[in-house]
């Protein structure tokens, strides 16, 4: 029964991904999404270029998240998600002037900090400018991210501040 609902929930997982809405996928097409060209994809539906580039970047595929990424940003010039997550991929390839961009992007864009893009976006831009050898900004997004986690009670962001500091005193040394 265990097997039986893994199975669904593997196939729910690859259509959620894709959102294309052909009947066609397989639940042993492990490359389901990977096999579709854009046009496949509706090349006017970020969302599904969002999801097929969140499968990339799981995946470690990052330049190819990326490209996918470009198109949401492109179709969605507006959505912080887009911007937010092709910085994650470009942090990952060390891209890290790139990544501030796009972090810089995600801050503009969500001023409001409901779901925690904005304090987020700070802490990750501290630690893409740490990586440039840019201390004392890094260190100015990670007090700003601080206080946003205070003001909303993130400890686990919190935390992640506290690592990352004590990282570059470390380096620092």
């Amino acid at each position: 029964m265990l097997i039986l609902l893994s199975a669904l929930f593997l196939l729910f997982f690859i259509w959620w991904l894709c959102r294309t809405g052909p009947d066609d996928l397989q639940a042993d097409d492990a490359d389901a999404c990977d096999n579709r060209a854009p046009d496949d994809l509706q090349p006017d539906n970020a969302d599904a270029y969002n999801n097929r580039a969140f499968a990339k970047a799981k995946l470690g595929e990052y330049e190819a998240a990326i490209a996918d990424y470009d198109q949401v940003v492109r179709l969605k010039p507006n959505d912080f998600d887009g911007y937010y997550r092709r910085a994650l991929a470009k942090a990952e390839l060390g891209e890290y002037a790139a990544a501030v961009a796009d972090y810089d992007q995600v801050i503009r864009l969500k001023p409001n900090d409901i779901d925690g893009y904005y304090r987020l976006a700070y802490y990750e831009r501290g630690l893409a400018k740490a990586e440039l050898g840019e201390y004392v900004a890094a260190n100015a997004d990670w007090e700003t991210a601080w206080e946003l986690a205070h003001k909303f009670v993130d400890i686990n962001l919190m935390d992640k501040i506290k690592r990352a500091k004590r990282n570059i005193e470390q380096q620092l040394r």
